[in-house]
């Protein structure tokens, strides 16, 4: 998370939401399955 210039998790969550339309959760769960 820190390598991206991200602090928070939560800031982070929201800048996914905006760029991928998800949360990077769900984005991990479908990399997972794929």
């Amino acid at each position: 998370v820190e390598e991206l210039g991200f602090n928070d998790e939560s800031h982070l969550t929201n800048f996914y939401k905006k760029k991928r339309n998800i949360t990077p959760s769900s984005y991990k769960r479908a990399k997972n399955s794929a």
